[in-house]
């Protein structure tokens, strides 16, 4: 009798050593948070703008960019946004009459993770720029600037970037496009979507 308790003790222990082992086969690293691009960002600022201000809603217009260093003498993978300031339009309306434009201003601060927002009345319409509903299906900031430095053309000496899909045709779009430069030293079109260069030009 004793031998048979002796052979159940025993296996019960090595039993339980066996599930304790298969239980920590099984267990999981913590995933590490994977980084953040900026159109991932956009999506949260846009999301917050929306959360205090719902009538806010599919009315971006554009994000407005600043880099570290100038496309043209920088490589692209030192390319970093340091700051973006968004703009969100709004038209209120009583029935069929203008009661008013207003602009929800978002500031980013990439580097220290600071966000402020301001909510602005305007005396006219946003007439540059048409709404951007939707950020699905869009590359991101980071993409572009590869995308900038993949095609054979002249790189625009400016460290701003702007992300809008202008009223204006030139150059003739279907979607919002990310615009590098000034007018001043240079302007390159890439579409948010395809990442392909639509325009370079001096000039507007």
């Amino acid at each position: 009798m004793k031998t048979l308790r002796w052979v159940l003790a025993t296996t019960l222990i090595c039993g339980m050593g066996v599930f304790t082992s298969c239980s920590k086969d099984k267990e999981v690293e913590p995933k590490k948070e994977e980084l953040k691009n900026s159109m991932d960002y956009l999506r949260e600022d846009y999301a917050a703008v929306i959360a205090a201000y719902p009538e806010f809603k599919g009315s971006l217009v554009e994000a407005r960019y600043e880099l570290i260093g100038l496309l043209s003498q920088t490589n692209p993978s030192d390319l970093k946004p340091v700051s973006a300031d968004c703009y969100f339009y709004h038209v209120r309306m009583e029935g069929t009459e203008v009661k008013g434009f207003e602009v929800v201003e978002l500031l980013r601060d990439f580097e220290t993770g600071k966000v402020e927002m301001e909510k602005i009345e305007l005396e006219r319409f946003w007439e540059e720029d048409d709404f951007i509903p939707t950020l699905d299906n869009y590359i991101s900031l980071e993409k572009a600037i590869e995308c900038a430095y993949a095609v054979d053309c002249m790189k625009p000496a400016s460290k701003f970037v702007v992300f809008r899909n202008p009223v204006n045709p030139f150059p003739a779009h279907d979607e919002p496009m990310y615009i590098f430069g000034n007018q001043d030293g240079g302007l390159l079109y890439i579409d948010a979507v395809t990442g392909k260069l639509m325009e370079s030009s001096d000039e507007e």
